[in-house]
């Protein structure tokens, strides 16, 4: 069934999109440097600046090639692990179940939508950076 959209459906649509915008990459980016800033970041500070040193042998030169490659292993995974802990998308886009099923004692039935918070299943008991300690760099 083909169905006309009215120009409420289109401004509804067009605003998903824009707002789309403001969960990005760059968002996120700024989170890990918050992090970074934040109490609990700054030991991650100095294990990160000697891995980038070690990878690159200077400021300068880790500035200048760091966009290209990834030779510094503690801050690809701090980066990752930036990127796992503050998902730049928190909602998942919705599923739909397609069989009934039975979850922790709950009956699920077919045809359910299905909202996944990529933000609270990222959220362990170790907080952000839980997985980088000193001793891994």
């Amino acid at each position: 069934m083909l169905t006309t959209l009215i120009p409420e459906d289109v401004r509804t649509i067009l605003g998903g999109l824009m707002s789309g915008g403001f969960e990005t990459v760059l968002a996120t980016a700024i989170a890990g440097i918050a992090y970074l800033a934040s109490p609990e970041g700054q030991y991650a500070q100095e294990p990160a600046y000697k891995d980038i040193i070690d990878a690159y042998g200077s400021d300068e030169a880790a500035f200048q090639q760091a966009v290209t490659d990834e030779k510094s292993p503690y801050m690809a995974a701090f980066v990752r692990e930036t990127l796992r802990y503050y998902a730049p998308l928190h909602i998942l886009p919705p599923r739909q179940t397609y069989q009934d099923f039975e979850w922790n004692g709950v009956k699920i039935p077919k045809g359910v939508m299905v909202l996944a918070n990529a933000q609270a299943i990222n959220h362990g008991t170790k907080g952000p950076h839980g997985q980088l300690s000193p001793a891994s760099s």
